[in-house]
């Protein structure tokens, strides 16, 4: 028997799912539709609906959509603080930082990617960050320092 939502919030959840497993199968649109419904859940699921934001923050900047990347992971954060969620909020900021890490602005990457390893208890959450921070060290051919930091997104 499959899950039947019971409330709003559940079936925000559930939508959040859908355009998670869109995203990862690869059928964007349908993923950023999923996500744009969901941030307008906020008032039923504020920790959806932040997620949503940064995760469609996310769309845009593998498309190259600097400014709709930016925004929607400002919105993420923004929402995160408001609701006390740290895990989210670390992972719109690390979005945030890889939008700059693509366009080649290393140091405020860097800055962005520290804030975010500063808010994240989750492993996943500093594992991904941890990554991103190695990224830059090779980039600049730090490459002591970006072993270190691959070595410890693995620990995370």
């Amino acid at each position: 028997m499959a899950d039947i939502p019971t409330s709003n919030s559940d079936a925000t959840t559930a939508l959040l799912a859908d355009g998670i497993r869109y995203e990862r199968g690869g059928v964007v649109t349908r993923a950023r539709e999923c996500f744009e419904a969901v941030t307008r859940q906020v008032a039923d699921n504020p920790a959806a609906a932040a997620e949503a934001w940064w995760r469609l923050g996310n769309l845009h900047r593998l498309h190259s959509s600097w400014e709709e990347a930016l925004s929607a992971a400002r919105k993420s954060a923004e929402l995160s603080r408001k609701y006390g969620l740290g895990d989210i909020e670390a992972d719109a900021v690390n979005i945030e930082g890889a939008v700059w890490y693509m366009r080649g602005d290393f140091d405020a990457a860097r800055r962005l990617f520290y804030s975010a390893l500063e808010l994240a208890k989750s492993p996943t959450t500093r594992g991904k960050v941890l990554q991103n921070l190695g990224n830059i060290a090779a980039e600049e051919r730090s490459f002591d320092d970006g072993e270190r930091l691959f070595a410890k997104s693995r620990e995370a």
